[in-house]
C-alpha cells in the first residue's frame, strides 16, 4: 500500500489489469498509451491530502489533473475526454478506453493512379503521342478509389495501417492528399522524371520495389486505369512479388490470415477464390461505397506523413522509364465521326468473307 497526496476533487483513473506498476510511466501503474490486458475506467472522486491509494496489481490508482479538454495522465503525452463531457461521472463499470491490441495491426498498400478527370475536354498533343495535360482537372481513378475505400473499412475496424503509393509529376500530390484526406495514415509519391514513360511493366517494377521496402500484408488496388484500361499492372506486381493475386474482385471478406473473394469472371459468372496473406487484390467498380474525405480528415492530412521518392531511392535506375519500356506508344487519335459505318449481314461465312474483304481493300492485311 502507497501513500499519494492529491488536490480536492482531482479526478482518478483505475486500471484493472495484471502489470505491476512501472515507475518509467508515471509510477504508479501503465497508462492507456501502453500495451496492458484491462481496461481503464473514469471516476470522479473526492480525494483528501494523504488519502491512500491501492496500487495493487488488480486495482491500480494513477492520478490525473484537470485540462482544459478532460483528462490528463501522468503516463500519457494526450488530454481525454470522459464518455459523458469533460469532468462527468459515466455509470458504474463502464469503459474509458479500450485494451490496446496485443498483435499489431496488419499493413495495407493501396495504389493510386491519377487521371483525367472524366468531364475534361481532352485534346491531342502536338506529335500526336498523349493528351494535353496543361490547364486540365485530374481526379484519382474510379477502380482505385473503391480499393482505398476497401482498405479503409479494415482499417475502421481497427485491424489495419493504410498507406497510399502513386508514380508521377507533382500533381500526383494532391491525389495522395485526397487519400490521406479520406483516411489513409501515410503516402508514398515516386515522383521522377526518369520512371516518365513507364509501361505497365516499369509502373510494376516501381510498386514492386516500394512494396519490398514496405512488406504489406495486403495490397489493394484498381482493376484497370480509367485512361489506357490495360488491367496489367496488378498482375505483373503480383508476379514480380511472388505473392497469390486475384482481379475483378466484387466482394472482399478477411478471416484468420485468408482472404476470400467473389470475383467477376466472363458470361455474367462469378468466381470465388480464397488466398493467402500477403496477397493481392485488384477490385472492380461497385465494390463498396466510396466516402468523401472531410473537412476534419483534410485537415488532418497535412499533418500525417508523406515520402517523396525517387527512382534511385528504390534501386531501379536505368530499369524503368521511356528508354526501359517494351510497349511504347507510337500515336492516339479520336475516334472517326461520320456516317461511314457498314453493317455486314447473311450467314456467319459470308459476314467473316466480307469482313477480310474489306481488310484488304483498306490495306490492312
Amino acid at each position: 500500500m502507497k501513500t499519494a497526496s492529491m488536490a480536492t476533487a482531482r479526478a482518478v483513473m483505475c486500471f484493472i489489469g495484471t502489470e505491476p506498476p512501472n515507475p518509467a510511466r508515471g509510477g504508479l501503474g501503465l497508462g492507456c498509451a501502453g500495451t496492458h490486458r484491462g481496461a481503464c475506467l473514469y471516476q470522479n472522486r473526492q480525494a483528501a491530502t494523504g488519502s491512500s491509494l491501492n496500487t495493487s496489481p488488480s486495482a491500480r490508482i494513477m492520478s490525473g489533473f484537470r485540462t482544459g479538454t478532460g483528462l490528463k495522465t501522468g503516463s500519457t503525452s494526450g488530454s481525454f475526454l470522459a464518455p459523458n463531457g469533460p469532468w462527468s461521472s459515466p455509470a458504474p463499470g463502464r469503459f474509458l478506453f479500450q485494451p490496446r491490441r496485443l498483435a499489431p495491426p496488419m499493413k495495407i498498400m493501396v495504389c493510386l493512379k491519377q487521371v483525367p478527370h472524366q468531364d475534361a475536354r481532352l485534346d491531342i498533343n502536338a506529335d500526336g503521342t498523349w493528351i494535353q495535360e496543361d490547364n486540365i482537372k485530374f481526379e484519382i481513378n474510379s477502380y482505385d478509389t473503391y480499393a482505398l475505400e476497401e482498405a479503409l473499412r479494415t482499417k475502421d475496424a481497427g485491424e489495419a495501417d493504410v498507406f497510399v503509393v502513386s508514380i508521377g509529376p507533382d500533381r500526383v500530390g494532391q491525389a495522395l492528399r485526397t487519400a490521406l484526406g479520406m483516411g489513409a495514415d501515410r503516402a508514398i509519391h515516386v515522383n521522377d522524371d526518369e520512371a516518365n514513360g513507364s509501361d505497365s511493366l516499369g509502373l510494376a517494377k516501381i510498386l514492386a520495389a516500394v512494396a519490398k521496402q514496405e512488406n504489406p500484408d495486403l495490397i489493394f488496388m484498381g482493376l484497370m486505369s480509367d485512361d489506357d484500361n490495360s488491367a496489367a499492372v496488378a498482375p505483373m506486381l503480383a508476379q514480380l512479388l511472388d505473392i497469390p493475386h486475384t482481379t475483378a474482385a466484387v466482394k472482399v471478406e478477411r478471416s484468420n490470415g485468408t482472404v476470400t473473394c467473389d470475383r467477376e469472371i466472363e458470361g455474367g459468372a462469378h468466381e470465388v477464390v480464397e488466398l493467402t496473406a500477403p496477397c493481392l487484390i485488384a477490385v472492380q467498380t461497385g465494390l463498396n461505397q466510396v466516402r468523401y474525405a472531410s473537412l476534419k480528415g483534410i485537415m488532418a492530412a497535412k499533418k500525417k506523413p508523406f515520402d517523396v521518392k525517387s527512382v534511385a531511392d528504390l534501386g531501379l535506375s536505368g530499369q524503368v522509364g521511356t528508354g526501359a519500356a517494351k510497349v511504347k506508344i507510337d500515336r492516339i487519335a479520336p475516334p472517326l465521326k461520320g456516317d461511314t459505318a457498314e453493317i455486314l449481314s447473311g450467314s456467319t461465312a459470308e459476314v467473316v468473307a466480307g469482313l477480310v474483304s474489306k481488310i484488304k481493300e483498306l490495306g490492312l492485311l
